[in-house]
């Protein structure tokens, strides 16, 4: 070794041994100048190649931060903790399949750091690879010994549909740290989900106790005195949310309808008012205020807000979005595919910016541009349930019937399976009578809800499959392993649309009783895969075609075709299991027989 060399040395050491002593004090600017200057003294230093891109990550610059991690990489391939930051910064710029194999190769090298296990779990959740996810949080647990590792893991849990492990979880999450609000919070939801808002209530109080500014915790609050008859506590909620995050979407959205049902739109309205004349160069407050107005079905109006939002920032795909789903309301959909048109062009990634591109250009009888605009959409998203409903519709208009039919009516679409009693019950007879009481005793049963495709009946409103009373479980249970069996070979019409089973079935689900009169309006299920509906009861005798049967085909908006759609009609029948890919359109005829029709659905979530 030269001279030169062995003089140049412990400077570079020096220097990075000094940027180490600031960035643990947190100095970031200071530390990263001590890392610089060590770089130029050895430009292939590796630790201070390591922790300046650390530190070039903290300060926000993930990208500089990535070209130094990389050499850093291959100059120390051999070191856990380089493989650990090269996860962070990949994760950070939006990579995380990359950023999943380079924490793997860490805990190749290091199987017992939990950080790596626990970084791994975040970045594979984000892939949607749930169960992964969850190997890694429980493998991150008891290595860490921190509340946020068995907070995540009940995050996981919660999302793959795994309620009980989750509580579990958040449970030991606030036994390390009895201050963990996360948990309360997600404790709340679940109690929610299962329509015990009582609890839910006590839980966002406490969570709110410990962190007084946490708005997702204000906004569940009001969710939960709504649905136990509280107005002004839940009004007063939303509101609190609102102090502290004043676009907070959700507590939007809510605060209206709630402020709407009790008679009081006009206050809503008002409200946006003085917010938008409070800050009138700020978009949102305009956009905020369109809402209000369309909801009120001032329609004019809130075109008028949102061209004032438009007019601030014409850079934003959403105020031409909006107005275009406006003026579909409004009857004109030719005027709506000129904004979608515009939004579309700000927004080409936006998948709901095409998606009702399609949709406006299907009622204006444009078949091509909704063929055009379906083919973005379909990039973006190759299973989109609306897409494919569009589809259909868009090759009537075009003239390819049999394209549609192929979409729509081929054999093997729409399967009826007939459903075997659960364990522990005699008959089917003996566990509809169990189910028919369990469900009417469900606490929250809304008449014909707003948004919702029933008329004349009751549905429920929180997660069914969370209600643990036992014959809703046990028909889960059954639904469950029916949909799983019918997943493994599901004939070739049904897997174009799921290619594969999903690797965690995940459900939302509902029930609905309707009466004489009561049907459901043509609709779709944009949040599924699969769509079920089980018979619980059907009065009438077997054949009656009074019951309301199960009508595939007709649109549920209004499109200009010259023939109508061929049609398919289910007629119900206790016992039996109907499923369906999510984008058919399915509705029912109207019930006319004595008595009530009562029913299980759920979708499969995508």
């Amino acid at each position: 070794m030269s001279l030169h060399a062995t003089r140049e040395q412990p400077d570079a050491d020096a220097r990075h041994q000094a940027g180490e002593a600031l960035h643990r004090r947190g100095e970031l600017t200071g530390a990263l100048a001590e890392y610089d200057a060590a770089l130029a003294l050895e430009p292939m230093h590796g630790p201070a190649l390591h922790l300046s891109a650390m530190a070039l990550y903290q300060l926000g610059d993930p990208k500089a931060a990535l070209a130094r991690i990389e050499i850093a990489v291959r100059l120390s391939e051999g070191e856990a903790d380089v493989w650990s930051g090269f996860g962070v910064i990949l994760a950070a710029l939006g990579r995380p399949t990359e950023a999943a194999l380079a924490y793997q190769h860490g805990l190749a090298l290091a199987p017992g750091d939990g950080v790596l296990w626990f970084n791994l779990g975040l970045v594979q959740r984000d892939l949607g690879r749930l169960e992964e996810a969850i190997t890694a949080f429980r493998s991150a647990t008891p290595l860490l010994g921190a509340a946020i590792a068995q907070h995540e893991l009940g995050v996981t849990l919660q999302l793959a549909g795994r309620a009980g492990e989750a509580v579990e979880s958040y449970d030991r999450a606030l036994e390390l740290d009895p201050r963990c609000a996360k948990a309360l919070n997600n404790l709340a939801v679940i109690a929610q989900d299962a329509g015990d808002h009582h609890h839910a209530v006590a839980l966002c109080r406490r969570a709110i106790d410990l962190e007084p500014a946490f708005s997702d915790a204000h906004n569940n609050l009001g969710v939960s005195l709504s649905r136990l008859g509280d107005p002004d506590g839940a009004i007063g909620a939303y509101r609190a949310c609102l102090g502290t995050d004043p676009f907070n979407a959700k507590a939007l959205a809510n605060l209206n309808e709630l402020l709407f049902e009790q008679g009081r739109g006009g206050e809503a309205v008002a409200q946006r008012r003085v917010e938008a004349a409070a800050s009138p160069a700020d978009p949102r407050s305009w956009l905020e205020l369109a809402r209000v107005l369309e909801r009120g079905g001032d329609l004019s109006g809130a075109v008028d807000a949102l061209t004032r939002a438009a007019g601030l920032d014409d850079q934003s795909w959403q105020p031409p979005h909006r107005v275009g789903e406006v003026l579909q309301q409004m009857g004109d959909p030719a005027a709506a595919l000129v904004q979608h048109r515009r939004a579309c062009a700000l927004a080409p990634d936006q998948a709901d910016a095409w998606r009702q591109l399609a949709m406006a250009a299907i009622k204006a009888g444009d078949g091509e541009t909704a063929m055009s605009g379906l083919a973005s959409l379909l990039r973006l998203d190759p299973f989109d349930p609306q897409a494919w409903a569009c589809q259909a519709l868009a090759l009537r208009l075009t003239g390819q019937s049999e394209a549609a039919d192929a979409l729509t009516h081929r054999n093997g679409l729409v399967t009826i399976i007939p459903l075997s009693p659960p364990p522990g019950y005699l008959s089917l007879g003996v566990f509809h009578e169990a189910l028919k009481a369990d469900l009417a005793a469900v606490r929250l049963r809304v008449w014909s809800p707003r948004g919702q495709s029933v008329v004349g009946g009751f549905q429920t409103q929180n997660d069914l499959f969370a209600e643990q009373a036992a014959s809703i479980q046990a028909l889960r249970a059954r639904i469950d392993e029916a949909v799983a069996e019918f997943l493994e070979n599901p004939g070739p019409a049904v897997r174009a649309f799921i290619p594969r089973p999903p690797q965690v079935r995940r459900y939302s689900s509902w029930s609905v009783t309707v009466t004489a009169g009561g049907h459901h309006a043509p609709h779709i299920h944009p949040e599924g895969s699969l769509s079920g509906v089980y018979y619980v009861e059907t009065p009438g005798g077997p054949g009656s075609d009074d019951l309301g049967g199960l009508e595939f085909g007709r649109p549920g908006v209004a499109v200009p075709l010259t023939d109508d759609p061929p049609m398919r009609v289910v007629q119900p029948r206790a016992g039996a299991l109907v499923l369906f890919p999510s984008y058919l359109w399915h509705g029912t005829q109207t019930f006319e027989a004595e008595g009530e029709r009562t029913t299980v659905a759920f979708d499969l979530l995508r």
